[in-house]
């Protein structure tokens, strides 16, 4: 079977159903989900997706598959930062109504942002995710830090570009994102 599946040109999750018939009144149906990601707004991780998927049940509170309340008090202290760190208070304004959705994004692709949402990968690629908004640049070896990508991705919501990363300052603008490293203090 051959076809053309048209999608917005936006990122996102999008899920589509194909329906067959086999010519003798069998219908078989199969669901697939197509996930989109803008390169030039996101973050990978740098070695790819992690070689095994974590077991979640095993990992203690810091090292973990992301959950909706983590998102706020996190959200907050980012925003903080980048004005601490000379973003202007009406760029900071301009985003902080910013939707932050957990979603599963492809391969290793850590975050994402789509107009004016941002997407966060649940499982930041199969690394887990480090959950602490402390301002340190010390963290375990293993996690991706969720600190580093929510400030790349809010980055990408004022203004900011890839390129920026070559400003010190702008460090967490990078493209890619090690496991166990925080850019973004």
């Amino acid at each position: 079977m051959t076809g053309l599946i048209r999608w917005p040109a936006t990122a996102g999750q999008y899920v589509f159903s194909i329906q067959a018939n086999d010519g003798h009144g069998g219908i078989a149906t199969q669901t697939s989900t197509l996930n989109v990601v803008r390169a030039e707004t996101a973050l990978f991780a740098e070695d790819g997706v992690a070689g095994q998927r974590m077991s979640f049940s095993e990992l203690d509170d810091g090292f973990r598959r992301l959950q909706t309340s983590d998102l706020a008090s996190l959200v907050d202290e980012v925003l903080g930062r980048l004005e601490t760190g000379g973003i202007d208070q009406a760029r900071i304004a301009a985003v902080r109504n910013t939707s932050v959705r957990i979603v599963d994004l492809p391969d290793a692709a850590l975050g994402s942002t789509d107009g004016d949402s941002i997407l966060i990968d649940m499982d930041a690629a199969g690394y887990g995710w480090y959950v602490d908004s402390t301002p340190s640049s010390d963290i375990p070896a293993g996690p991706m830090d969720l600190v580093t990508v929510l400030a790349h991705e809010f980055g990408h919501r004022i203004g900011l570009t890839h390129e920026d990363a070559e400003q010190d300052r702008f460090a967490f603008m990078g493209e890619t994102l090690q496991a166990g490293v925080r850019k973004f203090v």
